[in-house]
C-alpha cells in the first residue's frame, strides 16, 4: 500500500469477536480500514485483508460496532477527501509552497495553507458523521 498523505484514521475500538485466525481480528479490522481509505470500496478493502464484503458488512451491523462504524465513514470521508484531489488534502492540511518575491528576484517559499480547503474538509466529515449518526438511530 502507497504511503497515505492523509491523516492517520480516528481511533476505534474492534469489534470484539470470538478469537479466530481466520477471523474478524482487531489488528485485520485496522487493516481493513486502511484499505477502505486507499480504495474507497468495502468489498475491494475486504478481499485485500482476506475477509468478505458481506462478513465486513455484517461485522459493521452488530450492536457492538458503533466505534467500527464510525471509524468506517471516517476512512470512506478521507477516502474521498484525497480523491477529489491530493490537492485538496495538500492545500489545506499539509500548505503548499507558493514563492516569494523581492525586489524582482524569488528570494525564497514560503508555506501557505487554503482555509476554503480546509473548511471542504470539514465539511466532508462532519456530513459523513451526520449521516452516521442517522443510521445508527
Amino acid at each position: 500500500m502507497a504511503e497515505s498523505l492523509a491523516p492517520p484514521l480516528p481511533a476505534f475500538t474492534p469489534v470484539p469477536v470470538r478469537a479466530r485466525r481466520d477471523g474478524w481480528t482487531p489488528a485485520r479490522q485496522l487493516r481493513f480500514m486502511e484499505w477502505l481509505v486507499e480504495t474507497r470500496s468495502p468489498a475491494r478493502a475486504a478481499r485485500a485483508v482476506g475477509m468478505s464484503k458481506e462478513g465486513a458488512y455484517a461485522l459493521r451491523r452488530r450492536p457492538d460496532a458503533a466505534s467500527f462504524a464510525i471509524a468506517w465513514d471516517a476512512a470512506l470521508a478521507q477516502g474521498k477527501a484525497r480523491s477529489s484531489g491530493p490537492s485538496l488534502y495538500e492545500r489545506g492540511i499539509k500548505g503548499v509552497m507558493v514563492p516569494y518575491f523581492y525586489g524582482g528576484l524569488q528570494r525564497g517559499e514560503r508555506r501557505r495553507h487554503d482555509d476554503a480547503a480546509l473548511g471542504k474538509l470539514l465539511r466532508i466529515a462532519t456530513r459523513n458523521a451526520e449521516r452516521a449518526g442517522r443510521g445508527r438511530g
